[in-house]
């Protein structure tokens, strides 16, 4: 099972062993280890930043930090007391601006304020239009902590599929718009760029494939030579992606049979999950 890198924040004024005139402390530490122990029973890679932040320097330097790491999918907020959003909401924005998922997670009870500081972070976001996920929920609540690891391994999905490039082959089959696809959609929402490519260069690399080929490498890997064609149809747009990286297939036969015939028992290997001794 995959796992999202998720960084984990706590936020609130009230800090560094602050107490209130009971003398209790306002941000429950007991609360903040059962939250991120909840996370990474829950399968979230955590990352934990060591600063309470409260100062918009503070604030600054958290969310450059996690910024600029590539491998943390998204960022969750935790309450830990009440905080002056007007500190938080500019660095905020500009962390968002990377595409990043922000949560931002507010446990039940009354220590610390904690659901005010949830709350006025919540409406300062809103306002400002920085897109998150504000959850009011427990750790025992599995259906609370869902809300929070669904949001973050989407956005594990959508950084792995940022600047990734899908082929297209062929066109819209009778007017189906099911077999539309919209390039801007696909680059706006998730980064992908679709490349098209000719459907005749899909024929001439079928037509070079010879059937002993076919049931050689069926043999090699144990599957039935009778499947081995249909095996091969549904992944020889991936063997024709690997051979035109530059959008052209190459012109002389005999280095097109010599890359295809190289490139099939990784290509197989990788789908089957089989062990090939080439």
């Amino acid at each position: 099972m995959q796992k999202a890198k998720v960084g984990f924040v706590v936020f609130g004024v009230h800090k560094d062993g602050l107490c209130d005139p009971k003398g209790t402390p306002f941000i429950d530490k007991s609360i903040v280890h059962r939250a991120r122990t909840t996370l990474i029973k829950a399968g979230i890679n955590l990352v934990e930043y060591p600063t309470v932040i409260a100062s918009r320097d503070e604030a600054r330097a958290c969310l450059n930090h996690f910024k600029h790491q590539d491998d943390v999918d998204a960022v969750i907020l935790f309450s830990g007391t009440w905080v002056w959003a007007a500190h938080l909401i500019g660095p905020l924005r500009d962390f968002a601006l990377g595409g990043k998922p922000l949560v931002l997670w507010t446990h039940p009870g009354s220590q610390g304020w904690r659901p005010v500081g949830g709350l006025v972070m919540h409406g300062a976001l809103q306002e400002v239009g920085i897109p998150h996920r504000f959850v009011y929920g427990a750790c025992d609540s599995k259906t609370d902590i869902e809300k929070i690891t669904a949001y973050c391994l989407a956005g594990w999905i959508r950084n792995r599929l940022n600047l990734s490039t899908v082929g297209v082959f062929g066109g819209r089959g009778m007017g189906q718009t099911c077999g539309a696809a919209d390039p801007s959609q696909w680059m706006k929402l998730f980064g992908i760029d679709i490349d098209s490519r000719d459907t005749t260069d899909l024929l001439r690399t079928a037509e070079n494939i010879k059937p002993e080929q076919i049931q050689a490498l069926a043999g090699q890997i144990g599957i039935d030579p009778a499947k081995a064609p249909g095996l091969l149809a549904s992944y020889l747009p991936k063997i024709i992606d690997k051979l035109s990286p530059t959008g052209e297939l190459p012109t002389d036969p005999a280095a097109l049979k010599a890359g295809v015939a190289s490139l099939m028992p990784a290509l197989l290997k990788s789908i089957l999950g089989t062990h090939l001794s080439i």
